[in-house]
């Protein structure tokens, strides 16, 4: 799209958008200056038309309008040229359904704010999708996919996306909401209007007239989104309140939400602070921590609610399922005290927000612990299988042995050929290792799985011969063309990424570490670019960037497969402490989701993993290379840098890492039948749930939760499971009227048979618990005709 903006004004003015005489000065004109719409023949040129370039040629690609968009805009329209279906609005309403009421809220404002004309595209997305009884469900959005997409579209995992967002099962997107999931907020921020959006959306919050949003206003909006509502006495608040100096200024920054710098710094600093049982975003809460945390503000002026609530969204923190972020770690094994697999893939998934591991081979336990998670997993091949995969027999028998059995039940989405192959100066495994990855992508290719898992190699910096200043940096001499320039073409055509492993822990000295560490420092400058860098992670990524585009390959995305600082070190080793690890991996993670990029690449994310899950006892070489773990063996963290969800921030881990049932005030919500429900109705919802893939074992022939072996039962524990996996939003518990949530702990209700409650079922096994999290504090003496126990679970006479 960018390309087709430059055509465009080259035919409408007859000049290039931007000039130099060599190819890095054309690249420094376009990162510094802006295109001229003031001389002629600009003047001249219709409104519609100058709108249409400009959005084309915005630097920010997350304000760019996509192809759907551009036949859409008014230039264009009268010329008829047909609708698209836009793979945009599919990753919109996405992340729409999955994000917090905090969210939605801030978008709703805005989509009742923006004018009619924008409007238009969204209406027309909409029809497209053929809408039935005025609402679209996951069906439409499934039938238009099968009726207009493109090969692109496919090759951009649509269908990936198409399978998270199973919610519209059970809720309908009216006209009204649709706009709210469609709206893209960057694109808003780059029309003329902005200004004039934000203050109307602004305005829908702020009711008292006094250019400040009270807690008690904020509250009222976020409160009528939830499911329940809570007592007034859980909610009294102070008078303080949201400043709003300027609608559209912050105090240190003169752009709106994109650019809030210093005010996600400070929310960084509230999500710290914030627990389950205070966030009133987050469900059953009190709105106390909403005074806490704007209190924790300060002095960060915010531009709207909408750039407070769309900055600091609780799903971070508390569902984990980000679309935007995304936090990685590597899981390594050579350690001899190291809990199950099936322990830490519990682990990970109730306790932290990671959402992505990477293994360093394909161990089947690992891969089936992870089964059914969600967590996107990437494999390693060891260095030595390389030779060995060049054979395309034996690439189809690893994908067959390794792959096949786990997928699409555990999420794996990468797997990696080697290990810093070239680092290695091995010239068997050199040679054969872009063979080896084209034999790999061909067996998924036979086996239909290539447009679900990619095929990569990861990197150490040393394939680079020259690094400073970033801009000049290029690869090895011998390696660049004969290695690295086919490698990078084959990622490109199977649209794969590049994957390096920068440790600016590993190039600093005692007088670059608060280069390193991302402190206050005199920095870098790049003569050639004019560009300043003042940390040592953006330098080495964009020295990768650099050599990659020498090569012609700037276009190919780069993944950091391992980033980490160790917690321990050797005696007198300077910089390596505890404190010192936990600020640079915060840092780190800040840094690359932050959405800010590298001066060389603005406006990116990257795809990280965090090394490592754990200390490794078994690891040779220096005793730093035995602590570079976020966790001990035991759980517990060596430190936190924002991964811990907030129930286990707030208080010491108890025993075997499992959370004990508290009363009703705990703040936990669950989803239970409603009375009357018809029998056939909850066996589609058994049905739904289980098609899924979700773990449904529990309540077959001979699980655990078999009995009552009742529909009404068996439903309990599979809507309650939906409901808790997906996120906890009150749409995950409609199931067409049939479900509610409850604040109740449905064990503390005693009953003996469905009649009397359906929170609960009472068996003569025991309780069918409907949180799956549950520890009978009275458990009954174990019987002759009770399974054996698992060897694996943390639960005493635990029942599902």
């Amino acid at each position: 799209m960018w390309s087709i903006g430059v055509i465009s004004y080259i035919l409408l003015c007859g000049s290039r958008p931007f000039y130099g005489r060599t190819e890095s000065a054309i690249f420094r004109c376009v990162l510094r200056a802006n295109p001229n719409f003031e001389d002629m023949p600009w003047p001249s040129i219709s409104p519609t038309g100058k709108d249409f370039v400009k959005r084309l040629l915005n630097k920010d690609h997350r304000k760019r309008m996509t192809a759907a968009q551009a036949l859409a805009h008014p230039w264009l329209r009268d010329e008829n040229p047909g609708l698209l279906l836009d793979f945009s609005v599919y990753k919109l309403v996405r992340s729409y359904i999955r994000a917090s009421p905090f969210r939605r809220s801030a978008l709703k404002a805005l989509a009742k704010a923006i004018p009619d004309e924008e409007l238009v595209f969204l209406k027309a997305q909409f029809m497209l999708l053929d809408p039935k009884d005025g609402g679209l469900s996951l069906n439409n959005f499934t039938t238009a996919l099968t009726r207009y997409a493109t090969d692109a579209m496919m090759e951009s995992k649509l269908p990936d996306i198409l399978n998270t967002m199973q919610p519209l099962v059970q809720k309908k997107l009216d006209f009204e909401e649709f706009c709210a999931a469609g709206v893209s907020v960057y694109q808003l921020e780059a029309l003329e209007e902005w200004e004039q959006i934000a203050t109307s959306a602004f305005e829908q919050f702020e009711q008292e007239g006094n250019r400040v949003i009270s807690v008690q206003e904020l509250a009222g909006i976020l409160f009528s989104s939830l499911p329940t509502k809570l007592p007034p006495r859980s909610y009294t608040l102070s008078p303080k309140k949201l400043s709003c100096s300027s609608p559209f200024t912050a105090s240190s920054s003169n752009s709106s939400i994109g650019r809030l710098t210093n005010c996600r710094r400070k929310l960084s600093e509230v999500r710290s602070m914030a627990t389950e049982k205070a966030l009133v975003v987050c469900g059953s809460g009190k709105a106390e921590a909403v005074e806490a945390a704007l209190k924790k503000t300060g002095d960060c002026k915010w531009t709207s609610p909408v750039c407070f609530l769309v900055c600091w969204d609780c799903k971070h923190y508390w569902s984990g399922s980000g679309a935007d972020a995304s936090i990685g770690v590597n899981y390594g094994t050579l350690a001899n005290n190291l809990p199950p697999p099936r322990q830490v893939a519990e682990f990970l998934l109730h306790s932290t927000v990671i959402n992505r591991i990477r293994l360093f081979n394909a161990d089947p336990q690992i891969l089936q612990a992870f089964a059914h998670t969600g967590v996107a997993v990437t494999v390693t091949i060891s260095n030595d299988q390389i030779p060995h995969l060049t054979n395309l027999s034996f690439a189809q028998r690893w994908i067959s042995d390794h792959i096949q059995p786990h997928f699409p039940s555990t999420n794996i989405i990468r797997i990696l050929v080697g290990n810093e192959v070239i680092s290695t100066a091995n010239h068997l495994l050199i040679r054969n290792l872009v063979p080896a990855m084209q034999s790999l992508h061909t067996a998924l290719v036979s086996s239909s799985l290539h447009r679900r898992i990619q095929i990569s190699t990861p990197h150490s910096l040393g394939i680079l011969s020259h690094t400073t200043p970033p801009s000049s940096a290029r690869f090895r001499q011998g390696y660049d063309t004969h290695v690295l320039k086919p490698l990078l073409s084959f990622l490109r055509t199977i649209a794969s990424p590049f994957v390096v492993n920068p440790y600016p822990f590993f190039g600093y000295s005692p007088e670059t570490l608060d280069f390193a560490l991302f402190r206050p420092n005199p920095g870098l400058f790049d003569q050639d670019t004019k560009l300043h860098y003042t940390n040592m992670f953006d330098a080495q990524l964009d020295s990768v960037y650099s050599a990659m585009e020498r090569l012609g390959f700037s276009d190919v995305a780069i993944v950091v497969g391992e980033i980490g600082w160790p917690s321990k070190g050797d005696k007198d080793q300077i910089g390596v402490d505890v404190a010192t690890a936990a600020e640079f991996n915060r840092k780190v993670m800040d840094r690359v989701n932050s959405g800010t990029g590298t001066p060389l690449m603005p406006n990116r994310t990257f795809e990280t993993y965090i090394f490592a899950l754990f200390n490794e006892n078994l690891k040779p070489g220096p005793v730093s290379e035995r602590n570079f773990g976020l966790f001990r063996s035991d759980l517990t963290p060596v430190y936190d840098i924002g991964i811990l969800r907030p129930t286990v921030r707030a208080s010491d881990p108890p025993e075997n890492n499992r959370r004990s049932p508290v009363g009703g005030s705990s703040g936990k919500r669950w989803c239970v039948t409603k009375s009357g429900a018809e029998t056939e109705a909850l066996q589609r919802n058994i049905d739904y749930v289980c098609g899924l893939g979700l773990d449904c074992e529990p309540i077959i022939e001979d699980g655990p939760c078999f009995l009552p072996n009742t529909v009404e039962a068996h439903s309990a524990y599979a809507m309650n499971l939906f409901y808790q996996t997906m996120g906890r939003h009150e749409f995950d518990c409609d199931f067409d009227k049939t479900g509610e949530i409850t604040s109740i702990d449905p064990r503390l209700v005693e009953t003996s048979h469905l009649g009397d409650s359906h929170y609960e079922v009472v068996t003569n096994k025991g309780r069918v618990d409907l949180e799956m999290d549950y520890e009978d504090p009275h458990p009954r003496p174990p019987r002759s005709s009770d399974p054996p126990p698992n060897p694996h679970s943390n639960k005493k006479n635990s029942t599902s």
